[in-house]
């Protein structure tokens, strides 16, 4: 027998260690993402290329207040990856748009780190589509017609109608501005189009379900990449309160192994979760959770227009006052009046005082527009 020996395909000198575990290939999309000792996430290609790297506000401000980076996991299909913060707080990143498409906050309890995270996809069987396969004498009957014989693939019409999407006869979404306490997802069209994309049909055939489990002993479950179940306690054992350790799961059951551990002990314990939810309702599951993450998207977004609207609200209100406080200001030191009197100072005499033709040109042209001004000719 030829023994087999593993080819390096490139390697990589980082400037910083990568954290011992924290290190999760994708074969979907030959990504790998790895988080160093300084909880900077990146996302590399095989051949070293960078991809991706959190140096965004978001990360920089929880790597400022001493948390760090506890669990690294890819979506089945590439096309997000999570980062599991120790204060619990879940974050799903795209590497294409390098923007953090989800985030899920710990709810307000104490949590000191994040012990395990799986992310696995479960086919939906169909309870529709099996019911119509099982009567084998069925077929046999209509095996001499073409287009009968086919009766597993006519057309359901109260499901074809229910999955009838509107959403790209709707005009599309307008791009928010950044900056300030902006979400970034909708800083983009790119972004924008990927977070209200219309339901497809074809996502009926399986579901993401992403699972998490915390130091405290709580296990969390979110499917669609968005639609949070909930979350439980980890079962008691003989040992004491346990936690999420390791986590498994298979494609075609709707089982999941979960791998327990005690607090107190090096005891491992297994325990199988069945997420029974999956399957009963048949392709049911998709399509309510297509039309939940689509309204909680749009009051995330209409949301994030009220703080807009209310920021550039207190910016008109604000501004003006603080023009008009520091010419006052100038004007009280160099000439012993205001705004009012040295406006009023100019249209009785002709002459302007520097500091107001200074304030005029510098800062109020800037924010009405410096065209206004150049019709007027300001001489000294």
């Amino acid at each position: 027998m030829d023994s087999q020996e593993v080819r390096l395909l490139s390697d990589k000198s980082l400037s910083q260690a990568v954290s011992h575990g924290l290190i999760n290939y994708c074969p979907s999309m030959d990504l790998v993402a790895l988080c160093t000792e300084e909880s900077h996430v990146c996302v590399y290609r095989l051949n070293g290329q960078l991809v991706y790297e959190n140096r965004n506000a978001n990360a920089t401000t929880k790597r400022s207040i001493g948390l760090r980076v506890d669990c690294i996991q890819w979506k089945p299909n590439g096309r997000l990856f999570a980062t599991a913060w120790s204060d619990g707080s879940i974050q799903l990143i795209s590497p294409e748009s390098s923007k953090i498409v989800y985030q899920f906050p710990n709810d307000g309890y104490h949590v000191s780190g994040v012990t395990c995270m799986g992310w696995s996809s479960n086919q939906i069987i169909s309870a529709a589509s099996s019911h119509l396969n099982l009567p084998r004498h069925i077929e046999k009957y209509f095996q001499n017609d073409e287009y009968l014989g086919q009766a597993s693939d006519l057309p359901d019409l109260p499901r074809e109608l229910s999955l009838i999407s509107i959403e790209t006869s709707l005009p599309k979404l307008s791009t928010l501005p950044s900056g300030g306490e902006s979400d970034e997802i909708f800083c983009s069209r790119s972004s924008l189009d990927a977070l209200f994309n219309p339901f497809d049909p074809k996502d009926n055939k399986s579901v993401d379900v992403l699972i998490f489990g915390t130091k405290e002993g709580k296990i969390h479950i979110i499917i669609y990449d968005s639609f949070f179940i909930g979350s439980f306690d980890s079962p008691a054992v003989s040992d004491g309160s346990s936690y999420l350790f390791l986590h498994a799961a298979q494609q075609q059951s709707s089982t999941h192994a979960l791998i327990l551990k005690p607090h107190e002990s090096e005891n491992i314990y297994f325990v199988a979760m069945d997420l029974r939810f999956i399957s009963a309702p048949g392709g049911n599951l998709s399509l309510l959770a297509s039309r939940s993450t689509a309204l909680q998207n749009l009051l995330r977004y209409i949301h994030q227009v009220q703080l807009l609207l209310i920021t550039e609200w207190k910016s008109t209100r604000e501004l003006p006052s603080k023009f008009l406080r520091n010419i006052n200001e100038k004007l009280g030191e160099k000439y012993q009046c205001d705004i009012v009197q040295a406006l009023c100072h100019s249209l009785a005499t002709g002459h302007i005082f520097q500091s107001v033709k200074e304030w005029l040109m510098d800062e109020v042209s800037e924010r009405v527009g410096q065209n206004l001004f150049m019709k007027f000719g300001f001489t000294d």
